[in-house]
């Protein structure tokens, strides 16, 4: 049998060990390249334009994830409820184009507040190239480009992440992080759900949701 003295020092020992949970969320972190600092002071200013519409008061919102880095966002919820939930979500096709009119419908029949955000590389977010655009090719020659409506830069920031020891994907993450923490300030004491639709969003926001636990959900539509 351990004597009492040994037992005492395995528990010590034991006690002071990581939590598996807490090391997998930091090995993913640094996967990720993902910044998971909590909202300044001033992550709440005031809303850029606001309203009601049919009944919905909608925001417009700006939120400064990282130095530099602004997220466009909107925020929408009933005007006479104090929202029980924030919902705070994101699409592949931006926070506008992927949000349909069951989103306002959502907005009017329950207590939730909704948050539509475009992280880095999303919606608002997305880098749109000159006219015209000057790329280098595979085979090492620099070409010239029509410029095509619809066309985005994704690829040159996602390779401008990588030169910078980050990830695009990482960085997106950070963002829906951040803008899961800044619903906690929005509405204190709701619960927070977090939703990505499309591929990109799906997937960002899964990671996201493993990053903070102070996130009650999330779901996920069309990933892969």
């Amino acid at each position: 049998l351990l004597s009492q003295q040994n037992a005492q020092r395995l528990r010590q020992a034991y006690a002071a060990q990581p939590k598996p949970a807490a090391t997998l969320r930091k090995q993913l972190a640094e996967c990720l390249g993902a910044a998971l600092d909590a909202p300044g002071p001033g992550a709440l200013a005031a809303p850029l334009a606001g309203g009601a519409l049919a009944g919905v008061q909608v925001a417009q919102r700006q939120f400064p994830s990282e130095p530099g880095i602004t997220l466009p966002a909107f925020t929408l919820g009933s005007a006479d409820a104090q929202p029980r939930r924030v919902v705070v979500y994101a699409a592949d096709e931006g926070k506008l184009g992927g949000a349909g009119p069951e989103v306002f419908n959502q907005a009017l029949t329950t207590q939730d507040l909704l948050l539509l955000v475009d992280p880095r590389g999303i919606g608002e977010s997305t880098p749109l190239p000159g006219r015209p655009m000057t790329l280098a090719t595979l085979d090492g020659k620099i070409a010239d480009f029509p410029f095509t409506p619809g066309f985005t830069l994704e690829f040159e920031a996602a390779t401008d992440a990588l030169m910078l020891g980050r990830s695009l994907l990482g960085a997106q993450v950070s963002d829906l992080v951040f803008a899961a923490r800044c619903a906690r300030l929005l509405a204190p004491g709701a619960k927070v759900t977090l939703a990505g639709s499309g591929p990109r969003m799906a997937l960002a926001a899964l990671f996201a949701a493993a990053l903070d636990q102070s996130i009650d959900a999330c779901w996920v539509d069309r990933l892969l």
